[in-house]
Parts: structure tokens; C-alpha cells; sequence
């Protein structure tokens, strides 16, 4: 995860902002080899070299420029990424992967993804049989607003324990109408949500459960992608751990998740299918 929203802002604000005969020198990463491929293949055959563990570059005739973190900078994450380097990368991704989902996939096509860490971490994972009573709450709020979309659960790997496609973790995110789950590796997929929706109404929503004062010895305080990306065209929810939760077993409220999630879908398909059959119908007579 920290691959996408540690690196990708960055390396889109100087891919934009420098000349094009610039040559990046990236760790030999690859993971980030894989996504820099996937988003713009051009781009690292022909801008990029890949620098292995203990190599050493001689640069002649030239300059050389070092893109140090945030901290080091001693700038706030957040102020940087959401004002600075997010809307380069918003730009990127529409130059490479279009104006996706939005103007070619139908409403009842993108669906509602429930990210689970449940067999891929050992940290910050829904003890198992709540987790499926998480699973149901959201269900039962689908059904009771009318969100008529499928109900995708994530892990990152398929049935065998394989990491999914870089192509396939992209589709399900770039397609998805709502996010639910807890703040993790795999939730920086989010990276993906459509970078240009047409209107607020039909921006990807998101529902992270992140540490709150009674939960914080799961993780600090308050940790949530709104830190990092939220400059992203994304509606952004949050709910608080139960302070019964642990750095490695967590529990969410279902009180409060299906308070969460009718306010999040209050708005939703249902509520604007109920506002649209109340406005009232204006008759035109044409005159001759």
C-alpha cells in the first residue's frame, strides 16, 4: 500500500513538472516496477532505471536531484500531497487509463467492495465471526436504501492465497460505488477511484475504520487515507474501533456501522430514484 500513496504522488508531479529527457533512478522495487508498468509503460522504458540494493550511478554532464520523504522536508503529509502533488497524478491517470467508470459502466455494475485483512496480515483484523456480522450489517443497509449493486469482499489474494492481478485489484477499485474497511495495505487501492467524476453525487464513497481515543492502542490515532489522499474526488467516512479492539483483533459498533452506513447511503440510489418521482411534473402546451 505505502507503494502507491508514498510514491506515485511524487513521482507524478516530477514526471509533469520536469523536462522529458529526465531520468528517474527508482529502487529496484517490484511492486513498484509492477504498478509504474501497469499505469505507464512508456514511461519506464523510456525514463526509468532501476537502481538494486549497494549499485552506484555516475551522472556526466548533468545534474542530480533528490526527492527526500515529507518528514525530511519537514512538511505536513497532507498539506503536500492533497494540495500539491494529488492533482498531477489525478491528470496522469486520466492521460493513461481515461475517464473510466463513470461515462462506460452502468450504475448496477460498480459495486460495493468490503476490504478484509483476515488471512493476509496478523495486525488490525475483524475477529472472524464478527467480521461476518460486519458483512451482514452492510448487506442488510444495501437492501434497506436499495443499493442494487453487487457486494465484492477484497483480501488482495484469490481462493488460493495468490495475490490478485495488478489488472484485476485496479478494475475492481476503479469500478467500485462504495469502500468499506479498515485502514490498511490493501484500502490504498482507493489510489484508483475515478479521479473525475462527473458530479459529487457520484464520486466513490469510502467508509475506513480507523483508532479513536478509546481504540488507539490499535494503531495511532486517527490514522486514516484522508492524511494522504485526501485530495482524491472520494466521500470520505469514517468509524471508530470499539475500545475492546487490539492491535491485531478489532471490532467495529454495529450500532454505529449501520448509523454510518445510512448516512453514507441516505443519499444513495434509493433516496435520489424517491427525490426525482417527487419533483413536481411541469406540462409544456405548445402554442401555434
Amino acid at each position: 500500500g505505502h507503494v502507491l500513496h508514498d510514491n506515485f504522488p511524487t513521482i507524478a508531479y516530477l514526471r509533469e513538472k520536469l523536462p522529458v529527457t529526465t531520468k528517474f533512478i527508482l529502487p529496484d522495487s517490484r511492486k513498484l516496477e509492477g504498478w509504474l508498468n501497469f499505469l505507464d509503460p512508456q514511461f519506464v522504458a523510456e525514463r526509468v532505471l532501476w537502481a538494486r540494493e549497494n549499485e552506484v550511478f555516475q551522472v556526466k554532464g548533468g545534474t542530480v536531484s533528490i526527492a527526500v520523504t515529507h518528514d525530511e522536508l519537514n512538511c505536513k503529509t497532507s498539506m503536500m500531497n492533497n494540495h500539491i502533488l494529488f492533482p498531477y497524478l489525478r491528470r496522469w491517470l486520466r492521460e493513461k487509463k481515461g475517464m473510466l467508470p463513470s461515462a462506460h459502466v452502468r450504475p448496477e455494475e460498480r459495486p460495493v467492495v468490503f476490504y478484509t485483512r483476515y488471512g493476509t496480515t496478523p495486525t488490525r483484523v475483524l475477529e472472524p465471526e464478527h467480521e461476518r456480522d460486519v458483512y451482514n450489517a452492510i448487506r442488510a443497509a444495501m437492501d434497506r436504501h436499495e443499493v442494487n449493486r453487487p457486494l465484492v469482499v477484497f483480501s488482495g489474494q484469490d481462493d488460493k492465497g495468490k495475490i490478485l492481478p495488478l489488472e484485476e485489484q485496479y478494475d475492481i477499485f476503479r469500478r467500485a460505488s462504495t469502500i468499506i474497511g479498515p485502514h490498511g495495505s490493501g484500502l490504498a487501492n482507493i489510489l484508483w477511484a475515478d479521479p473525475y467524476p462527473p458530479s459529487c453525487e457520484e464520486r466513490t464513497k469510502l467508509l475506513e475504520f480507523i483508532p479513536m481515543p478509546d481504540s488507539v492502542v490499535v494503531q495511532t490515532l486517527y490514522k486514516g487515507y484522508y492524511m494522504w489522499l485526501g485530495a482524491m474526488p472520494i466521500d470520505w467516512h469514517v468509524l471508530g474501533y470499539a475500545g475492546n479492539s487490539t492491535e491485531k483483533t478489532t471490532y467495529i459498533r454495529l450500532k454505529d456501522l449501520e448509523d454510518g452506513l445510512d448516512a453514507m447511503w441516505g443519499s444513495g440510489d434509493a433516496a435520489r430514484a424517491a427525490e426525482v418521482s417527487a419533483q413536481p411534473r411541469t406540462s409544456v402546451r405548445r402554442s401555434r
